[in-house]
């Protein structure tokens, strides 16, 4: 498995020469870097890890990636919020929700 944030080209040409037919290579997914839109009011930030958000192809609008917690244990056994974080998020979406109705994009 490997992330890249940019043309991923020369991982694959470099896979193949390893590989060179002793063996089969086959790429599974691949999941571009991307840069979401921001909406005036919220707080953003450049991060280090994916998302499958480009998989979907806009088919449910435009996206935004936003939620309490830490990267660091999501989606693992460890998943977790602290209740003030909890308790944030319920504004930040309530705000959010609000914009979006109004039409604020």
């Amino acid at each position: 498995m490997f992330r890249t944030v940019g043309d991923p080209q020369s991982i694959r040409a470099a896979m193949r020469a390893v590989v060179n037919g002793r063996g089969e290579l086959q790429e599974m997914l691949h999941t571009p870097a991307l840069r979401l839109e921001a909406m005036e009011g919220f707080e953003t930030t450049v991060v280090s890890y994916t998302t499958d958000i480009p998989n979907f192809a806009g088919v449910w609008g435009k996206p935004f990636l936003i939620g309490p917690g830490s990267i660091h244990v999501a989606h693992t056994a460890e998943e977790r919020i602290p209740k003030q974080q909890l308790l944030d998020a319920i504004g930040i979406y309530t705000r959010l929700t609000q914009k979006l109705l109004a039409g604020a994009l």
